[in-house]
């Protein structure tokens, strides 16, 4: 990679720095797009990378990109577009849609479980005992977590190692650290900006800064580095969130309708159904028959579909499925049609 940024023009953005511009030289601050790409017309290869391509679903003005990709594709730049497995899809329709390009799909595949073993047994370390544990860390990133903070002889579980990696990573057993950082992903969130400027003691962002969490870029603002991190937090307010509802209705209002804020719930939701969690199962009975948004039962409902509840939830909701001339069931066999989504039921 090194080689390749000497001899070639290599640039990577991130996709949320295209949110909220009304031009697309507002991007290209310091200087005109047309200078961006003159500077470069001679080149034969260039290369441009879309770090985190999900986020472009929350553009809310989709024209600067439009002009941005229809521009560089024009003069022969390569665009590399890096997301994860469950947003594929939905991209490829928005690409196609909106942007009228259909990228080829690469797919990065985490280790398989054969891989892992043979890794723990060449680098001598034991894998977790826990099944849900061992399939995170399949995942390089959390395997790189797992090796740096690995114990020999350690005991952990799946809530133990991600409430260990929240704690020496992010909070550190300083509460006015996490809620600094809890404050920053919020509204993160909620404003769709990349920069903020936080509302934090200047101690406390210069730490985060140095933990590689947060960086500074004059004179726009903090950014957080990865969207793990951002999601970890989402996550972690969703859950305060959820211990301390007052209702249904309360739960989602303080957690906001953001589209990042709802991905989150989604994996969080999927999460507690995965864990087998009794509370989440009355969570999700009540949410269904409440007065909240429809787009929050369609997350409900998606989640529900990817778990192993999706069952009981047959069961427990087959009046509500039929009534109506079965409006619930169509409205379930289009999601799964929609998202792609193949479960095979009918084996069991």
């Amino acid at each position: 990679m090194k080689k390749q940024k000497e001899e070639i023009p290599f640039y990577v953005f991130k996709a949320t720095e295209f949110n909220n511009l009304r031009t697309l030289n507002d991007f290209f601050k310091d200087f005109d797009f047309e200078e961006f790409i003159k500077a470069h017309e001679n080149e034969k290869e260039k290369i441009i990378v879309i770090d985190s391509a999900e986020k472009l679903l929350d553009i809310n003005n989709t024209e600067p990109f439009k002009e941005f990709l229809q521009v560089v594709l024009e003069h022969k730049w390569k665009i590399i577009f890096t997301t994860r497995n469950n947003y594929v899809d939905v991209l490829n329709t928005e690409f196609s849609e909106i942007y009228g390009i259909l990228p080829e799909n690469i797919n990065i595949q985490n280790l398989t479980l054969e891989e892992l073993i043979k890794i723990a047994e060449k680098y001598d370390f034991n894998l977790p005992t826990e099944q849900k544990l061992t399939e995170l860390i399949r995942n390089p990133f959390y395997l790189n977590e797992y090796l740096k903070h690995y114990r020999e002889n350690e005991i952990l579980d799946y809530i133990d190692f991600k409430n260990k990696l929240w704690n020496q990573i992010i909070s550190q057993s300083k509460p006015i650290r996490e809620q600094c950082f809890l404050q920053i992903a919020f509204n993160r969130a909620k404003s769709g900006q990349f920069y903020i400027t936080p509302n934090c003691e200047a101690s406390i962002l210069n730490e985060l800064s140095r933990s590689g969490i947060l960086e500074y870029e004059s004179p726009y603002g903090y950014f957080i580095t990865h969207d793990i991190y951002e999601e970890w937090a989402l996550e972690k307010i969703i859950e305060r969130e959820f211990l301390n509802k007052i209702s249904i209705e309360d739960f989602f209002t303080k957690i906001g309708d953001s589209l990042p804020m709802r991905r989150s719930f989604r994996n969080w939701l999927s999460e507690k159904l995965l864990l087998n969690d009794e509370n989440i199962k009355q969570f999700i009975e009540k949410a269904i028959n409440s007065n909240i948004a429809s787009y929050w039962k369609d997350e409900i409902l998606i989640s529900v579909l990817l778990s192993d509840y999706s069952e009981s939830f047959f069961e427990i909701f087959k009046a509500e499925l039929l009534e109506n001339n079965q409006a619930l069931l169509k409205k379930l066999t289009f999601k799964l049609i929609f998202s792609k989504i193949y479960i095979d039921k009918t084996k069991r």
